[in-house]
């Protein structure tokens, strides 16, 4: 299992094209880190996070934003795929893909980060969406919660849960990270090797 670690708004500025299993990665503001992040939440040296089979390791290192794992604030935490991962304000998830058999798979074509384009530019499925829904989408590709969507709509939290869960069905998707992957250019999507 290749495990990836996704930026789910545009504080990334900079990190590894791959996770590798066993490596460490500094978080920061840092030019000298992994994942830079243009963050003012974020600090120089945020956090570190290790790499294993299934899992993602994340370590705090004293910053004064906190790291957490799905909304708990963590000095060290094991991530899985499907959590969310805040350094500060900075939202990642953890996506893990199955590597194919027989080894014909360039671990280094597989990026960490997608970079999102703006919402006239994504699948046409998007116009079956109400306006209503259009600016709950929106404000997932910006990375924010539903909580943080609500209050930033003016909606109540149930509504705009309900608004996801139609998102969802219309767009054909069940996580988060499967309706991220439909707003990335094909040119940044995972390629494997022609076999």
């Amino acid at each position: 299992m290749l495990l990836r670690l996704i930026c789910l708004d545009r504080s990334l500025q900079k990190c590894p094209t791959s996770l590798v299993r066993g490596s460490s990665y500094r978080v920061g503001r840092s030019s000298k880190c992994a994942f830079v992040l243009k963050e003012a939440s974020v600090s120089r040296h945020h956090a570190e996070i290790t790499v294993s089979d299934e899992v993602i390791c994340v370590r705090d290192l004293g910053s004064r934003n906190g790291t957490f794992v799905d909304g708990a604030r963590v000095e060290e935490a094991e991530a899985k795929p499907g959590q969310t991962v805040r350094f500060g304000s900075a939202q990642f998830q953890v996506v893990a893909q199955d590597l194919p058999r027989g080894g014909d798979f360039e671990v280094s074509e597989v990026s960490t980060a997608f970079v999102m384009q703006k919402l006239a530019m994504q699948p046409a499925a998007v116009k079956q969406l109400s306006d209503a829904q259009r600016r709950v989408l929106g404000q997932l590709l910006e990375g924010f919660s539903e909580q943080e969507a609500a209050a930033n709509l003016n909606l109540s939290p149930n509504t705009v849960h309900n608004h996801v869960k139609a998102i969802y069905k219309k767009l054909s998707v069940n996580t988060r990270a499967e309706l991220l992957a439909l707003f990335v250019p094909d040119d940044q999507k995972p390629m494997r090797k022609a076999q």
